[in-house]
């Protein structure tokens, strides 16, 4: 089984991909193996997975079953049967619910089309005002960066493993885009169209500023750092709310929904864009999500190095260059075999 370019897919890409139903539905063992170990391999994209089943069991579970049978059964007469790979043995339940999946998703399909062809007897070439806007999503993968400069002229830096969604040019009274991960953003002012960041939980507004957000799916909170204008961080279910001045960063606990704010050194959260990785005691744990992602590894461990906080500042070095630093300073030995640091005692 090919690993496609999966890493760009949204949710609908992901529910609408025949291998990806193939292991929603457990009808094959390959793809059911095949997509496991993609999972675990890309934990950036479990939030695009969680969704793609979310749509997926609506697609299947909508209906009951009998005014399912007679909505198929209408489709079936139109388009014709729908034809499924053999498979041995196959659970009647999973039959179903890929009949189910297939049927309504071409179902959909047909719609679209039979929508379009009506729409094209009783209207003209739509204005851009009643079109629909195009999103984009742009993703790094560990060790890449990014710069994207949107439609309105504001500039972001998107850090290692991290995705941005946006769409194509902001027609609204509103700027809005969606985070996962790490980036800075140089916001283009425009007092009429607030620029909103929606990082999960928590929504961080602006008229025209620079500052960076720290959102990886698997740290325990969200941080907001304001270089420079001023920034409101809005928690989305509690309406919980802190404004920003340069220098201040808005912490966001994921466990407890809580905001908190405080000063600090906003170079130690956005030097990573001259290539410079920064550590102020910071846990090991933290050490090896920054360097995972920085230089594409993954660490293994045959013990983990006791420690109360690591400092250090490393500019354009290499994985082994960093690791001889922070391991002559901790105090532990290590080996790095292709993409693997392993921590020896």
């Amino acid at each position: 089984m090919k690993d496609k370019d999966y890493i760009n897919y949204t949710a609908e890409d992901f529910s609408l991909d025949a291998s990806f139903r193939a292991y929603y539905l457990s009808a094959d063992e390959a793809h059911i193996r095949f997509w496991k170990h993609w999972i675990e391999d890309h934990p950036e994209k479990r939030e695009e997975i969680k969704e793609a089943i979310a749509l997926l069991d609506v697609l299947f579970t909508r209906l009951p079953d009998d005014e399912f049978e007679e909505q198929l059964r209408k489709f079936s007469d139109i388009t014709g049967s729908v034809v499924l790979p053999e498979e041995k043995e196959r659970p009647l339940r999973r039959v179903s619910a890929w009949i189910r999946i297939a049927a309504m998703i071409s179902f959909l399909i047909f719609a679209g089309w039979a929508g379009y062809q009506m729409s094209q007897r009783f209207s003209t070439t739509p204005s851009p005002e009643t079109q629909a806007i195009r999103q984009i999503s742009r993703s790094t993968m560990n060790g890449q960066k990014a710069t994207i400069t949107l439609q309105d002229g504001t500039k972001i830096h998107l850090n290692a493993a991290s995705q941005l969604s946006f769409p194509e040019y902001f027609r609204d009274s509103l700027r809005e885009v969606s985070l996962k991960g790490e980036a800075y953003f140089e916001v283009a002012s425009d007092e009429q169209k607030p620029f909103i960041v929606k990082t999960g939980d928590l929504y961080t507004q602006v008229l025209g500023t620079s500052f960076n957000i720290n959102a990886y799916p698997e740290t325990k909170g969200v941080k907001v750092v304001l270089v420079e204008g001023k920034v409101q961080v809005v928690q989305r279910d509690t309406k919980e709310s802190l404004i920003l001045q340069p220098s201040e960063m808005a912490l966001f606990h994921k466990d407890n929904l809580r905001l908190e704010k405080a000063v600090v050194n906003t170079r130690e959260f956005t030097v990573w864009r001259e290539g410079i990785i920064l550590f102020e005691r910071a846990s090991f744990e933290e050490i090896q999500q920054v360097l995972e992602r920085w230089y594409d590894v993954q660490f293994e461990y045959q013990q983990k190095p006791a420690m109360q906080g690591f400092s250090g500042e490393f500019k354009d070095q290499s994985l082994k260059a960093v690791m001889d630093g922070i391991s002559f300073s901790v105090g532990f030995s290590y080996t790095i075999e292709g993409k693997k640091v392993i921590i020896n005692s």
